[in-house]
């Protein structure tokens, strides 16, 4: 016994060493690392999901993440070797210098901005190198990424032929690194000429061309063809032509001159024919077919089919919507739609306070498949500590089988305000119509009836009318090109509201209401992927008008128009420019102008400083709209811009003040200023 224990040891540690029975995982020691601890680089070889266990391997990954870890950070000579053991690993780090990156220079490539050039470079190289803000390390790698980046916007710029290249030479400092990057663009290339063969009907050959206009008199870009393909065949069964093939291509011609040739087989021209439902459950089949709208006997259009499943879509009354075309032997194109119902109920709440109302909350519940017929309903209800309400309103989004909406609302609030408080309950009806659905650009023509009623006016001023009914009819259009609804950085809003009120509106007052706006972003640089967050101005400009007429003298204050507070003059709180009684308390007016320019610049990702000047003048009348009662507000504030809109903080000084005029204000608010 006293013998084998001995050969049983031995045995087991010559186990051990070989790595045949060891469990758990070994000790991994750094050695030689001054720059990163040693839990950073274990943290580095967590990103790179390394685990160091009792297989050899897995070492000789460590030290190759390792080093790429180093190559990263700017430590182009580093180098790790390693000492394996089943009870330990030994990383044996050499750093070496840590380099940054200095001086960039371009050379060559004239044609394109070089801001431009630039900022593709930065963005490349924060993006490789992990580096948001602050100072760029050197990576080799990097710098020859941002290169390719470069090379890339030459080429869709037209410049097929262009090449970039980079040299790096030692900076100022012992620790930087130069770099040159020179440009070749070559010979810019575009589309000259357009050649048109194959079975192409006479009469599209017009309309092809006219569809395809788009791609000459510019730069050629890589994947033209491509496109030039989709837009020919979704042309071509936009007019019937539901079997059209095309096929295209370029052909260079020299001196920048190029020719794209389109070949097509256009087929035989069809119409639509039976449309069907299925899957339905609470959704009546003839509300389905309303809102596709798509007609048998007319001629197929592609186009018209993605349309009508897009309204489909756009109801929010479906999770699942398939649309299938099958062309028949007799001309025919019918169209099977299934549908898979979802969620048609939701309820929203929030939370919040305003510096006007304090405390608010609000719920918001909405049916977008009311009674089975796709159209929506919703049922709205506020309350603060000033004021509280609710609405309720039945939309029709296709009426008539038409791009229009009609709108039917019944509404009841409690309104506080800085110069007064009522009770108002009314009904409003309207009709609609918007160009796309990613802008407001459109029309819309309102008929609304409210009671006014239970008036408390602040002021001192002797009211003719305080309770009263009014029934007015208001026509708008607008014009809006903005990039985005939410947040916008560039594109301009116009929009004019004309409103009559009268007797024969079932009203008691008798007025013409008038208000334009007109707003524009005007970015200072050009908005690309790689630079999204730019300076921009914004422009605003808005009026107003009241004309009383008729048996109303006096247009009761509810009814007037206000400035003051965050979305206006904002050295003045809600409501609190001039006019005013002798109290101070505001009592509206029949004209107003009001400007303001911004400027926004990025300090960092989205937020922003804003300075700004704000000018408003609000007059009894039009004949008193002076420029002596202008206010000016010059101020500064801070935009952080979300998804869900923009969080902004201003403060607006007044330069001249008035009696009863404050020296200046704090605003707060949600969402995009103008």
């Amino acid at each position: 016994m006293k013998r084998v224990l001995p050969i049983l040891a031995a045995a087991w540690t010559s186990m051990v060493v070989h790595g045949q029975a060891v469990t758990g995982e070994p000790e991994v020691i750094f050695e030689g690392n001054t720059v990163f601890n040693n839990a950073r680089l274990l943290r580095a070889l967590a990103r790179y999901d390394v685990t160091i266990q009792n297989d050899p391997t897995t070492a000789d990954d460590g030290a190759f993440f390792l080093r790429e870890f180093y190559f990263l950070e700017g430590f182009p000579d580093a180098d790790v070797r390693y000492q394996f053991s089943p009870a330990r690993v030994v990383f044996e780090i050499t750093e070496g210098l840590r380099l940054w990156l200095g001086r960039v220079v371009f050379e060559g490539g004239e044609t394109l901005d070089r801001d431009r050039i630039r900022a593709v470079f930065e963005s490349s190289m924060r993006q490789a190198t992990h580096t948001p803000f602050g100072r760029l390390r050197f990576v080799a790698n990097a710098v020859e990424d941002a290169s390719g980046r470069i090379r890339e916007t030459y080429v869709a710029e037209g410049f097929l032929d262009a090449a970039v290249t980079f040299e790096v030479s030692p900076g100022l400092g012992r620790d930087s690194t130069d770099v040159l990057i020179r440009i070749d663009e070559g010979t810019r290339y575009a589309l000259r000429e357009l050649r048109l063969a194959g079975d192409l009907p006479g009469d599209t050959r017009e309309g092809l061309e006219a569809a395809l206009q788009p791609f000459f008199g510019r730069a050629y870009r890589p994947g033209d063809e491509v496109l030039a393909r989709s837009r020919s065949v979704d042309h071509l069964r936009s007019i019937g032509y539901y079997f059209a093939e095309v096929q295209t291509r370029v052909e260079r011609n020299g001196a920048g001159r190029a020719t794209l040739v389109v070949h097509v087989d256009a087929g035989r021209r069809m119409v639509f024919g039976q449309v069907t439902a299925e899957g339905m459950g609470r959704t009546m089949q003839s509300a389905i077919l309303r809102k596709f709208g798509i007609r048998s006997g007319r001629l197929f259009n592609a186009a018209a089919v993605t349309e009508a499943e897009r309204r489909l879509w756009f109801t929010g009354a479906f999770s699942d919507i398939r649309v299938t075309t099958r062309p028949t032997d007799d001309g025919r194109v019918d169209i099977d739609v299934k549908v898979e119902e979802g969620r048609a109920r939701h309820l929203s709440t929030t939370v919040g306070y305003s510096q006007w109302d304090r405390a608010f909350a609000s719920a918001v519940f909405t049916d977008r498949n009311f009674l089975g017929t796709l159209n929506r309903f919703s049922l709205e209800g506020f309350i603060s500590q000033r004021s509280y309400g609710g609405a309720v309103t039945l939309e029709d989004p296709w009426f008539f089988r038409q791009n229009l909406t009609a709108r039917v609302q019944a509404f009841g609030a409690r309104r506080e305000l800085p110069a007064y408080r009522a009770v108002v309950l009314g009904s409003a009806v309207g009709l609609s119509a918007r160009a796309n659905d990613s802008t407001l650009t459109g029309w819309g023509i309102d008929y609304e009836w409210r009671l006014v009623t239970d008036t408390d006016v602040f002021s001192d001023e002797e009211a003719e009318l305080e309770n009263y009914r009014l029934g007015i009819v208001t026509f708008r259009q607008q014009l809006d090109t903005r990039n985005d609804l939410l947040s916008p950085t560039r594109g301009y809003n116009l929009r004019y509201d004309l409103g009559l009120a009268s007797p024969a509106t079932l009203g008691e007052l008798t007025f013409f209401r008038a208000s334009a706006q007109a707003t524009w972003y005007l970015p200072l640089l050009e908005v690309l992927p790689e630079r999204p967050f730019v300076p921009f101005f914004v422009l605003n400009h808005r009026a107003g008008l009241l004309v009383p007429f008729g048996s109303t003298a006096d247009i009761p204050v509810p009814e007037r128009f206000f400035l003051g507070g965050p979305d206006s003059v904002r050295s003045f709180q809600l409501d609190g420019i001039a006019p005013r009684d002798r109290d101070g308390t505001p009592i509206g007016g029949l004209a107003y102008l009001q400007a303001n320019v911004e400027l926004q610049w990025p300090v960092w990702r989205g937020t922003f400083v804003a300075l700004f000047t704000d000018f408003g003048n609000l007059a009894p009348d039009l004949e008193a709209l002076t420029w002596n009662e202008t206010r000016v507000a010059p101020g500064a504030g801070l935009r952080l811009y979300t998804p869900l809109g923009a969080v902004r903080l201003d403060y607006g000084f007044n330069l001249v003040r008035r009696d009863g005029d404050p020296v200046g204000n704090w605003q707060f608010g949600l969402g995009f200023t103008f």
